[in-house]
């Protein structure tokens, strides 16, 4: 936990389940909802938890009707929290959006996004509206946008931005040659990505700076060398 006043970071207690590339959203009573994520063997959860400042204890609340990373948690001005799109599975990107109410503590659906949308953002508006933008579906960056109406519950189209928006995407997996006895990866196989341009694997037995120091040597070298005779 930040102890803003004093700069410094302090341990708090662990949440109930291991989560990577989950929501945390900050409720009306001091509470942070954690929802969803993957456990990092490529299980994607519906699971959600709640953080309690006063305790620094973290508690299971209602489960997700649909399993979910990548996805965006809004609060909204009533005090329940939207949650939209994600990833449920391999290529299984999401149009389906929920609610959380804390005062029961579950979730329930709500109308579905135009679009199916993962690493989208969602920012609530003055007018209670809530902006959705961007993202990627699966196969695209999306330029596209989109407004949800929580007093109908649906989802409706706006402008596309211009240009297309970045998707927030993990950054790519890192793999070992195959001539290397061990192979490094930072995502599960179904969300490995190919790297623009390739990234290069470093033997963990050489630290990371000999080889940028080596790169720039290596490239004088070569400039220098003279090319072939005509």
């Amino acid at each position: 936990m930040l102890q803003a006043l004093a700069g410094t970071f302090t341990a708090t207690g662990s949440m109930t389940t291991a989560r990577q590339f989950q929501t945390a959203t900050r409720l009306d009573d001091g509470a942070a909802l954690i929802t969803g994520g993957n456990n990092g063997s490529g299980v994607v959860l519906a699971s959600a938890e709640l953080y309690d400042p006063a305790s620094g204890t973290f508690t299971a609340t209602g489960t997700m009707t649909t399993p979910r990373e990548l996805q965006t948690a809004t609060l909204l001005a009533n005090g329940t929290v939207l949650i939209t799109g994600g990833i449920s599975g391999p290529g299984a990107v999401l149009a389906s959006a929920e609610l959380y109410e804390p005062a029961s503590g579950t979730f329930t659906s709500t109308g579905n996004m135009t679009t199916p949308r993962s690493a989208q953002t969602a920012t609530l508006l003055t007018n209670g509206t809530v902006l959705i933008t961007g993202g990627d579906n699966g196969m695209a960056v999306l330029a596209s946008a989109e407004l949800y109406d929580p007093a109908t519950g649906t989802f409706t189209t706006t402008a596309s931005m211009t240009p297309p928006g970045s998707s927030r995407k993990p950054p790519c997996s890192l793999t070992a040659p195959s001539s290397s006895p061990a192979a490094t990866t930072a995502l599960p196989s179904w969300r490995r990505q190919s790297c623009t341009p390739p990234l290069q694997w470093f033997p963990r037995s050489a630290p990371l700076k000999d080889h940028l120091e080596a790169e720039p040597r290596s490239r004088s070298a070569a400039a220098a060398s003279p090319g072939p005779h005509r």
